[in-house]
C-alpha cells in the first residue's frame, strides 16, 4: 500500500503531539518515523481523490466538476467503506500497510513494523493511537486538536464533495505555478483545525499537491502531499495509488496495491484494545 522513503513518516499531514525525544538511538528514530507515518496516512487517504475542471470559474464550479471526475455523485453515494493494502517505504525499509475507512464514521491505519503494530484510529467521536516503537504499551487517546486536524480522513472521496454539509468553507485562490503547471488552487478550511490548499492540474483535472496547515497543541505545522499514478477502480471511483508525503523534515511515499470497496467491516475494528 505504501512506499516510504528517506525522511520518514506520519499519517494525514498533521502533528501528532507525541514526544519526539522518546527513546534513543535507531529504535527511537524508527518509532518517531512510524508515528508520523500514521498521521500522514490518514490525511492522505482524504486528499487522494481531488480532481477538478480547467474551465471552472468559481470554486463551486470546480468542485462540482471534481466530483464528476472522480466518479460522480451516484458512484460516490454507493461507496460505504474501503480497505486498502500496500507497503510503506521509509529510509529504505518497506513496511506492510493497511487502511480501513467507513465513510464519514471511522478511519484506521496499521503498519507492521517488524512484528509490532503501529496503529492510528480516528472516528467521528474521537480517536486513539498505539506506537510500541516509542515505548507505548497501551492505546493513547488523541487530543482534541489531533482528532480535529485529522477528521477529513473520515471521508473516502475527500472533504471537497458536499463540503458545506461537512462543515467546511472553500475559496478559489486563483492559479499558481506547480512545477511548471499553471494549477488551480483551492483552499478548504473549517473553524476547528483544518486548513488545506489543493493544487489541481488544469489539463488532467487531477490533484497535483495538497498542503495542510494546522495548529496542534499550540504549534503551527505544515505538511505536503504530492499525488500520482491515478487509476479508475472497478467501482468507478478514481484515486491516486502513489502519494509522496513530506512533514517536519520527513519523507514518505505511499504505494497502494490492493483496494476493496463495500466489504463487511466489524465496528470493533475501530475499538481501542483493552
Amino acid at each position: 500500500m505504501v512506499t516510504l522513503r528517506r525522511r520518514l513518516i506520519y499519517t494525514p499531514p498533521c502533528y501528532t503531539g507525541e514526544n519526539e525525544n522518546s527513546g534513543n538511538g535507531s529504535h527511537s528514530q524508527s518509532g518517531e518515523i512510524m508515528t508520523r507515518l500514521q498521521t500522514l496516512i490518514a490525511w492522505s487517504a482524504v486528499s487522494t481523490a481531488l480532481l477538478t475542471s480547467a474551465n471552472a470559474q468559481t470554486v463551486d464550479d470546480i468542485i462540482n466538476k471534481y466530483t464528476d471526475a472522480i466518479g460522480g455523485k451516484a458512484v460516490l453515494a454507493g461507496i460505504q467503506s474501503v480497505q486498502i493494502e500496500g507497503t510503506a517505504n521509509a529510509m529504505g525499509n518497506d513496511f506492510p500497510l493497511r487502511v480501513i475507512i467507513v465513510d464519514g464514521k471511522a478511519f484506521k491505519s496499521e503498519v507492521d513494523l517488524n512484528g509490532s503494530a503501529v496503529v492510528r484510529c480516528v472516528t467521528d467521536t474521537g480517536g486513539w493511537s498505539l506506537n510500541p516503537m516509542i515505548g507505548e504499551s497501551s492505546p493513547k487517546v488523541l487530543s482534541a486538536d489531533q482528532a480535529k486536524a485529522t477528521r477529513s480522513s473520515l471521508y473516502i472521496a475527500g472533504p471537497l464533495v458536499d463540503y458545506k454539509s461537512k462543515g467546511f468553507s472553500a475559496e478559489l485562490l486563483g492559479r499558481v505555478d506547480d512545477n511548471g503547471v499553471s494549477a488551480y488552487r483551492i483552499r478548504l478550511f473549517d473553524n476547528a483545525a483544518s486548513d488545506v490548499t489543493y493544487d489541481l492540474d488544469p489539463n488532467t483535472y487531477l490533484i497535483l499537491k495538497a498542503t495542510a496547515k494546522a495548529k496542534v497543541n499550540g504549534v503551527d505545522v505544515t505538511s505536503t502531499s504530492t499525488f500520482s499514478n491515478y487509476k479508475k477502480t472497478p467501482i468507478g471511483y478514481t484515486m491516486a495509488y502513489t502519494i509522496a508525503l513530506t512533514d517536519l523534515g520527513y519523507d514518505i511515499v505511499l504505494t497502494y496495491s490492493k483496494v476493496e470497496f463495500n466489504q463487511d467491516i466489524d465496528p470493533q475494528t475501530f475499538a481501542a484494545p483493552q
